[in-house]
């Protein structure tokens, strides 16, 4: 089973749970993420929970739909996790009737994610009637994670990730591993490319997940 979190650092990670000795163990399956322009972000901080949502498509692809920073659009987007790679976004307007919106996702069947738009709560009593809307969101059934897709996505990816500061060997590291799984793929070898790629993760990855960890629903 694969979840996802984000701290209250707008950090989101991905865990993966395996039994061991009858006992469920976390184990973090990538890199953690930094998000940025989405508008549940103030200050490097969340701030409004219900602006951002996710929802997992099985194994470690996600849904996530979120508002756009500076403007009345939302985003949505699919998400490899075990890679950390945005694969597909596409953004739509948020309805005009409903102002600061609060979003949620659900997966109704094979091929079709749920979205719902609604207006946030608000102690104000309003004399007009708060409308929500709902919107079925096709997504290919087809998708599967794949380290060849995932690497022609880093620039997709860029626009909504802030890159961790690294120095000049960890840079040498990232630049000498992406060659490796190029290579790898040109030789039609995915499971060496597959391999070297989680070996790297597994030497940069922090093992303990944050404490203040809220779970995307």
């Amino acid at each position: 089973m694969v979840y996802q979190v984000t701290d209250t650092r707008g950090i989101w990670a991905a865990y993966q749970l395996v039994s061991l000795n009858s006992s469920l163990v976390s184990t973090p399956i990538s890199e953690n993420l930094r998000l940025q322009r989405f508008s549940r972000l103030r200050n490097g901080k969340l701030s409004a929970r219900n602006a951002l949502s996710a929802v997992s498509l099985g194994t470690s692809l996600v849904f996530l739909a979120a508002l756009v920073e500076g403007t009345l659009d939302l985003t949505l987007q699919i998400w490899d996790l075990s890679y950390g790679i945005l694969l597909a976004a596409q953004s739509m307007p948020v309805p005009s009737a409903i102002p600061n919106a609060h979003l949620g996702l659900t997966v109704a069947n094979q091929g079709q994610v749920l979205l719902t738009v609604s207006p946030s709560s608000t102690r104000e009593k309003v004399a007009a009637p708060k409308h929500s809307s709902i919107y079925i969101v096709p997504v290919d059934p087809r998708l599967k994670s794949n380290l060849a897709f995932a690497l022609g996505k880093t620039a997709l990816t860029a626009e909504w990730v802030i890159p961790e500061t690294s120095g000049a060997q960890e840079d040498d590291e990232s630049a000498k591993i992406i060659s490796d799984i190029r290579n790898f793929l040109k030789k039609n070898n995915a499971q060496k490319a597959e391999q070297a790629f989680l070996k790297w993760v597994d030497k940069h990855s922090v093992r303990t997940p944050s404490p203040s960890s809220d779970l995307c629903h």
